[in-house]
């Protein structure tokens, strides 16, 4: 499996804003813009910006104050692939 981080996910208090900062700002190409989700391709990669809460919500994680959370995806090639990453990850993990 070749490693790679394909999403960035940053939990942001304000999405629009956020939008606005890394569009206008920093130049990013905003690629899906929506009132929930801004999602920016990079080389390789993809950063979102997601509303700190519902992130939480989805992660079952606190949400890291007023800076939000984040969250990594590394996606694999077949379910199998990622059934097998998961069970890796599960053992790894500590309590």
């Amino acid at each position: 499996m070749k490693p790679k981080i394909s999403l960035v996910t940053l939990g942001v208090a304000d999405v629009q804003r956020a939008k606005q900062f890394y569009r206008d700002g920093l130049g990013l190409p905003l690629e899906v813009d929506e009132a929930e989700v801004g999602m920016f391709r990079m080389e390789g990669a993809w950063l979102a910006v997601y509303d700190a809460e519902a992130l939480a919500a989805e992660t079952g994680r606190p949400s890291g104050g007023p800076h939000g959370g984040f969250s990594l995806a590394h996606n694999v090639g077949t379910r199998t692939a990622g059934h097998e990453l998961g069970r890796l990850c599960r053992l790894l993990r500590r309590p």
